[in-house]
C-alpha cells in the first residue's frame, strides 16, 4: 500500500483573517505620511486611531530615533499573548498558571505571570523581544480555529486544560484544547495542537531569558 509520509512542521502563510480594518495607507516614507497629515496635532489625532500594529509601520518608516520613539509613545495597552492551564476539572482555590504579554508606549511593555494563588510576577521587555514573539505567532494555523485537537489514541478522563490567545498584525484568537501535551510533533493528527505548542515553545525561550520562570511554560 502507499505509506502517507508526515507533512512538515511549518508556519502557513499569515493572509486575510483581519480582524481590524487596516487605516493606514500605503506609504513609501515617513515623510509622505506626514504630507498628509502636516501638523503635530493632526497626526496624533490619526495616529489615536491605529492599532499598533498599524503604528509599527510609522515606526519602521522612521529613520532617526527621536522619530521612532515618537510614534512608539503613541502607542495602546493591547494584549499580545497569553497562555494558560488548569485541571480539566477545576475547583475554586486551585491554582490557574498564566503567562500574559502587553504591548504598550514606550517601556509599558511586558508580561506578566501568576499561579493564580500567591505567585505573582512581571518581567519588563523590550520593542525587540515584542517583535520576537510577534514573529513566533505569525503562523495562519494559530487563528483558524478556536479548538486544539485532542493527542491520537488517548483517553484520558481529567487531565489539563490550555488557553491561548495569540495577536499579530490587526489579527486575534483564542484556543482551548484538553491534554494536547501529546500533540507536541504530531501534525498529522493534532495539527493545530502542534502549532501551538511550537508557538509557546519559541516564546517560552524569548519570556524565560526576559525573567519568566520556566514553569509558566510546561505542558
Amino acid at each position: 500500500g502507499v505509506v502517507l509520509e508526515r507533512p512538515i512542521q511549518e508556519k502557513q502563510p499569515l493572509r486575510g483573517l483581519l480582524r481590524y480594518k487596516r487605516l493606514l495607507k500605503k506609504y513609501k516614507s515617513i515623510y509622505a505620511f506626514q504630507e498628509d497629515y502636516k501638523t503635530k496635532e493632526e497626526r496624533e489625532a490619526f495616529v489615536a486611531k491605529l492599532r499598533n500594529y498599524e503604528i509599527d509601520k510609522l515606526i519602521d518608516m522612521c529613520d532617526s530615533i527621536q522619530g521612532k520613539n515618537y510614534y512608539e509613545q503613541q502607542k495602546k495597552q493591547e494584549k499580545v499573548f497569553g497562555f494558560s492551564k488548569h485541571p480539566a476539572l477545576y475547583f475554586i482555590g486551585e491554582a490557574v498558571p498564566f503567562v500574559t504579554v502587553y504591548d504598550g508606549p514606550g517601556t509599558q511593555k511586558y508580561a506578566e505571570y501568576g499561579d493564580g494563588l500567591e505567585e505573582t510576577g512581571k518581567a519588563g521587555l523590550t520593542r525587540k523581544d515584542i517583535r520576537a514573539i510577534q514573529e513566533a505567532i505569525t503562523d495562519k494555523l494559530l487563528f483558524d480555529t478556536k479548538h486544539l485537537e485532542d493527542p491520537a489514541g488517548e483517553m484520558i478522563l481529567d487531565g489539563t486544560s490550555y488557553e491561548f490567545f495569540f495577536a499579530v498584525r490587526g489579527r486575534e484568537n483564542e484556543m482551548s484544547g484538553n491534554n494536547i501535551e501529546g500533540c507536541r510533533g504530531d501534525d498529522w493528527n493534532c495539527m493545530h495542537s502542534a502549532h501551538a505548542i511550537r508557538a509557546l515553545e519559541a516564546i517560552r525561550d524569548i519570556l524565560v531569558p526576559a525573567g519568566v520562570p520556566v514553569k509558566y511554560f510546561e505542558l
